[in-house]
């Protein structure tokens, strides 16, 4: 036990080592912030295992002050194992009631002990936090990685699976489907993380390499035909652990890269395999090797001595990444006296000879090879291209001379595009424009058994990319071809005279049950449809159909794909709305935006960073992004390429934040995009499958399932149609919801409104219409009406009906425009309805118009003017008539509340 003395000194100490520090740490009074009462609570609190966040709740401590006791107090309690045994137990006592693994997350839980956030990067490195509790992070992070992670987090049995496989040095591809049956799906460990977690961690590099190289090379022998380097990375990877991880999985992603590391086991881990896995699949990656350096993270002479270790005089193909070099061609030394002009005379030879009749482009290696054959392999020539070919700074002047043939051949081939189309070959090649370059598509007539299908599948093409050659309309011929090849396989059709409506019904549900979006199904119809018209527009056409089969087919199951998508339900939204923060922070704030902006997924997998702006609110801040998916239709409305809301400020600061963590990454993949994923070396925009997964993921993990029964899973596009039901329900119209949701057509957003009124019509009963409109409507005019008409009544109130000044007018749109004018006016038509609310207003006008009629008839008496005349006068019968009415209103009111108690 500790005496009071004991905390004095220690607070001294910490207070004389902050006073040493005091030029970095800039505590102008440390021992008003160390109180030995304070020391000993500290104490008390690890002694005791409680998080240390109690702490500093309990004692109010600012984040300043509670790291300067993490700091400099608690080393002098309990040394490196006390704490590490602390943290185990603690990190054990959070997870021993989980009787299956849930996704980890060590900055959660250190959040949930020290309640501090935890950094990767190196001590005090462009952080607003000084790393004063650098110390306690480290030793945490040891007991997590090597004791708690590999001691608790897995189960045994799987943990012993592995040790005996790498033990033995035998590839362990059972055990990934004993991972698989627990954490499938989960985005947070992969397996190959858990690899390294359990192995890598304790082995260590040379260990580890020597166990891959073992089972790479039993691979390597149960191939029939291996050539050197030829071996798939894929395949390895499979046979060596169970799993397939494409190259690119490899590369860093943003949300590491954020963090800055580099450095974890997991990717030290997957080094190591492009390392070991190179020597044998070297081959498969010539063309892109530069991106595979970066991965293994080479250097740059590692990168020329792997290059000429085992490519030496192969083709350099990835030249589009190396800098060209200026060149003088008047002045260029070739070894075998070569000029610049007989190359490119030889080069354009090659094109006009070679490949121009083709009308195929080869690839560059099989170019430059046939190159050097055209030349004479031994001529001075062949060997100066050669030389070309290996020499770095040379080798983008001979690709510039092959990019320039092969750019002219490009043009001539879409320009002569209407010859090839009009040609008999089986196989033609159509080049044409799109999106700065000019891409290149082939259709393929070979699959067709049948001459009739043949000869109408040319006919086809001939119609459809003689008005137009796009990639449109090459899918079409394509899909005609596969359906006639499927007529012809399934029912021994040979025509599309003889293919009958019931031959492409079944066609159609095949393509359904295969698994083919039902929208998608749709277009397949019309592209039928309009094969069959194509082929009976051919009058000289011995063998055309008499009629269209496909020309009143409908498609039934594109309903389901065309209606209104369900709304999340109550308790899911409840649910998600509370856990959000369990997401990765990528996905957190992606549903955060679709939840407070009611956007589309790709509206906001556009998000760019100007996307989030200041609009001088001190609760708001505006958001706008390009909306591809009507950005021609908006264009031509003059509403421009943008739509724009509005968001909470908290969600403005946490996107800045992200913004700024992931700045780095951004500028290395130049892109602009908030939200992206890295793959390939290129930065690409995030997809509704991996969010929707995550979100599926996280109700999975807690076994939460919905009341609703009709519910089944989460997809983004329910959080457009929840949004807009909410805006709806509050009684926000028609236009203002329209604009939120960027809709072009009010129709759509209408859709929504027929949505909810379908909903709330199927909730009306009688006594409901009592309570609910007894006090704002006359009750007798609301007796007289039938219970179809008081379901409209309520639909048209409740979704934003017409309301005047005093009361609800009834009158549907369709009975045209109103001619009263005025409030006032309204009080003797039918279509008002009003209640005692609005009793004082009427009583005003009760007294206005009675004090009208003695002015009236006082200016009448004055006049001489009896009162036999003016009676009749239209001016006195009309203020007169109103008189009463408001008496009326007036009457009916008061009788209610009278009856009412």
């Amino acid at each position: 036990m500790r005496s009071i003395s004991d905390y004095i000194k220690i607070a001294s100490k910490a207070v004389e080592q902050i006073k040493k520090e005091s030029g970095r740490l800039k505590v102008a009074c440390p021992e008003k912030h160390i109180l030995p009462e304070l020391c000993e609570a500290l104490h008390k609190t690890v002694m005791a295992f409680i998080p240390l966040r109690i702490f500093c709740k309990n004692n109010n401590l600012s984040t300043r002050d509670y790291t300067l006791y993490l700091q400099y107090v608690l080393p002098q309690f309990f040394s490196n194992e006390d704490l590490q045994e602390y943290f185990l137990k603690m990190l054990v006592r959070q997870h021993n009631n989980a009787e299956s693994w849930t996704r980890p997350c060590s900055r959660k839980d250190f959040e949930k002990i020290v309640g501090l956030k935890i950094y990767n990067d190196a001590p005090g490195e462009n952080r607003m936090m000084p790393s004063r509790y650098h110390w306690i992070m480290c030793i945490y992070k040891y007991t997590y990685n090597e004791l708690f992670t590999y001691n608790l987090q897995y189960p045994r049995d799987l943990v012993e699976e592995v040790e005996r496989c790498f033990a033995e040095m035998v590839p362990m591809p059972h055990t990934y489907k004993m991972y698989a049956d627990l954490y499938l799906g989960m985005r947070g460990v992969p397996y190959l993380d858990f690899i390294a977690h359990v192995l890598y961690l304790r082995y260590g590099d040379n260990k580890m390499e020597a166990y891959l190289n073992a089972v790479i090379k039993q691979y390597i022998s149960t191939l029939g035909a291996y050539h050197d380097g030829q071996a798939n990375f894929q395949d390895i990877i499979h046979y060596t652990f169970g799993c397939r991880y494409a190259r690119s999985a490899f590369e860093m992603s943003p949300y590491k890269a954020r963090y800055k590391s580099l450095d974890t086991p997991g990717y030290r881990f997957k080094t190591l395999l492009l390392r070991t896995a190179w020597p044998y699949t070297y081959a498969n990656h010539a063309s892109c090797r530069d991106s595979v350096y970066t991965m293994m993270r080479l250097t740059e002479q590692e990168k020329l001595e792997y290059d000429e270790k085992y490519f030496g005089k192969r083709v350099r193909w990835n030249m589009a990444s190396r800098a060209k070099v200026n060149v003088d061609y008047n002045d260029l030394h070739l070894p075998y006296r070569s000029t610049y002009d007989e190359i490119k005379a030889v080069v354009k030879r090659y094109y006009t000879l070679n490949v121009l009749p083709k009308r195929l482009i080869p690839r560059r290696y099989v170019a430059l090879k046939e190159i050097v054959l055209m030349s004479a392999p031994m001529s001075t020539i062949a060997r100066d291209i050669k030389y070309m070919e290996r020499n770095t700074s040379l080798t983008p002047v001979l690709y510039a001379l092959m990019d320039d043939e092969e750019n002219l051949l490009r043009v001539r081939y879409a320009e002569s595009n209407h010859v090839e189309i009009l040609t008999d070959k089986d196989i033609i090649h159509i080049y044409f424009f799109n999106k700065g370059r000019y891409q290149y598509r082939s259709i393929n007539y070979t699959v067709l058994n049948s001459l009739d299908f043949l000869q109408e599948a040319k006919m086809y093409c001939r119609k459809v990319l003689g008005e137009k050659v796009s990639l449109p309309n090459i899918a079409k011929i394509k899909k005609c071809i596969q359906f006639m090849a499927d007529m012809n396989e399934r029912f021994h059709v040979k025509r599309c005279k003889d293919v009958t409506a019931g031959y492409i019904c079944i066609w159609l549900h095949r393509r359904q049950c295969d698994g083919i979006k039902p929208g998608t199904i749709t277009e397949d119809l019309y592209t039928i449809r309009n094969l069959m018209d194509t082929i009976m527009g051919y009058k000289g056409y011995a063998l055309r159909p008499q009629n269209n089969p496909a020309q009143y087919l409908r498609f039934f199951g594109a309903h389901d794909h065309i209606k209104n998508r369900p709304i999340i339900p109550d308790d899911i939204l409840i649910f998600l709305d509370d856990h959000a923060w369990e997401l990765d922070e990528e996905w957190r704030l992606f549903y955060r935006i679709l939840r407070e902006t009611a956007w589309r997924f790709d509206d906001v997998a556009n998000l760019r960073v100007d996307g989030i702006y200041d609009i001088e609110d001190a609760e708001y801040f505006g958001i706008r992004t390009d909306t591809s998916k009507t950005r021609k239709q908006r264009r031509r409305s003059g509403l421009g390429d943008y739509i724009e809301d509005v968001i909470s400020a908290e969600l403005y600061h946490e996107l800045q934040d992200y913004i700024a963590g992931t700045d780095t990454v951004r500028k290395k993949y130049e892109t602009d995009n908030i939200f992206f994923s890295c793959y390939g070396g290129l930065a690409h925009q995030e997809n509704a499958h991996t969010f929707n997964a995550a979100v599926n993921e996280l109700l999975r993990r807690h076994g939460i399932k919905s009341i609703d029964s009709t519910y089944t899973s989460f997809t983004s596009a329910q959080t457009r149609a929840t949004g807009a039901t909410e805006l709806i329900e509050a009684g926000v119209d028609l236009p203002i919801v329209q604009n939120k949701l960027g809709h072009l057509n009010p129709e759509t957003t209408a859709k929504h409104y027929a949505r909810v009124q379908e909903k709330r019509r199927a909730e009306l009963d009688k006594e409901f219409f009592d309570q609910k409109f007894g006090e704002l409507f006359d009750p007798e005019k609301l007796a007289l009406l039938t219970e179809k008409e008081r379901a409209a009544l309520y639909d048209h109130f409740d979704l934003g009906g017409r309301k005047v000044e005093f009361g609800t007018c009834r009158k549907e749109p369709c009975g045209g425009t109103c001619l009263r004018h005025g409030s006032a006016e309204c009080v003797e038509c039918t279509k008002l309805l009003t209640g005692p609310q609005n009793l004082p207003a009427w009583q005003e006008y009760l007294e206005d118009s009675e004090r009208r009629l003695k002015e009236m008839t006082a200016a009448y008496d004055a006049r001489g003017i009896s009162q036999d005349i003016y009676v009749e006068f239209k001016e006195y019968k009309e203020t007169v008539r109103r008189r009463n009415a408001f008496q009326d209103v007036i009457t009916k009111i008061t009788s209610w509340k009278e009856s009412r108690g």
